[in-house]
């Protein structure tokens, strides 16, 4: 029903009239159709739905006039733009050439951003987690597939046959169709590493005091989640268990004769440096 009762109403000769409602979409479109009033000072009255017609409405219309370029439920060829009639109408095809999914009644209703991640639907759903990114199951992926490694955390990957169709960083393992990040050479915990280029072994992290000394080690929050004689320290990207270097132990030497004899023989002491300076000053006074 219509009006206020008050100073609003459906009059006499109002009948055919229409009623609108701008919906969600921004559009504005008849819902309604006066049909009578109540009462003599025109103040209530009803409307017939259009919605309970829309069969009949559009079988007179398609018979009786031409189709538009406007959104009027029927193709028309010709226009300055494609009619999006023409490809979001029910024809049996869901496809990418409809820049409306919800629109089109031959695609899932969920293609669209309300917070459910669509499967097949002919453009990536905005629901769906990125492909690459985490995921806790597949259900997450607009690819249908939610996969790990020993590397890395799981992340949506999509299906394949070659490493074109595979995102940046990936590549088609044929064996399982899916994109799969490829795998970094493994470095042993404690060994030198090098940033992006090597995996660190043990759940250790590539991290050290500068860009120049990194090592395969454990983060830290402090001295005790260390092993014994590392301590916890701030490093290039975070804390980190810092194990000390080894000092440089020299040999000692017992007399002059036996250094001399070093001096000239070649022997594993000559890379100490106190030996060397040793041995350059006996040379030269000799």
């Amino acid at each position: 029903f219509l009006g206020d009762g008050v100073a609003k109403g459906v009059c006499h000769g109002d009948s055919g009239g229409p009623s609108f409602h701008t919906f969600s979409d921004g559009v504005e479109r008849v819902v309604g159709v006066h049909s009578f009033t109540t009462d003599q000072a025109c103040l209530t009255g009803a409307d017939t739905r259009v919605d309970a017609y829309q069969t009949f409405i559009r079988q007179w219309l398609t018979e009786k006039e031409a189709p538009s370029c406007g959104d009027d439920g029927r193709c028309a060829m010709n226009c300055p733009q494609v009619d999006l009639d023409c490809v979001c109408g029910g024809d049996g095809q869901c496809t990418a050439a409809c820049p409306e999914l919800a629109r089109d009644p031959d695609c899932p209703a969920t293609c669209g951003a309300e917070g459910t991640c669509t499967q097949g639907c002919p453009v990536k759903d905005p629901d769906c987690t990125p492909e690459g990114e985490s995921c806790a199951n597949p259900g997450q992926c607009g690819g249908g597939k939610c996969i790990s490694d020993p590397q890395h955390d799981p992340y949506c990957s999509v299906a394949c046959t070659t490493s074109a169709e595979c995102f940046t960083g990936t590549a088609c393992n044929t064996a399982l169709g899916q994109c799969e990040y490829t795998q970094l050479p493994v470095t042993p915990f404690g060994a030198a590493c090098v940033k992006g280029q090597t995996f660190c072994d043990q759940f250790s992290a590539c991290t050290g005091p500068s860009a120049a000394d990194l090592t395969c080690t454990w983060r830290c929050t402090t001295t005790a989640d260390c092993q014994p004689g590392a301590t916890c320290q701030q490093g290039i990207d975070g804390l980190y268990c810092h194990v000390p270097r080894p000092p440089i132990v020299l040999a000692a030497v017992g007399t002059v004769e036996n250094t001399a004899a070093a001096c000239s023989s070649g022997v594993g002491l000559l890379p100490a440096l106190g030996l060397l300076l040793f041995c350059r000053r006996r040379l030269r006074r000799s």
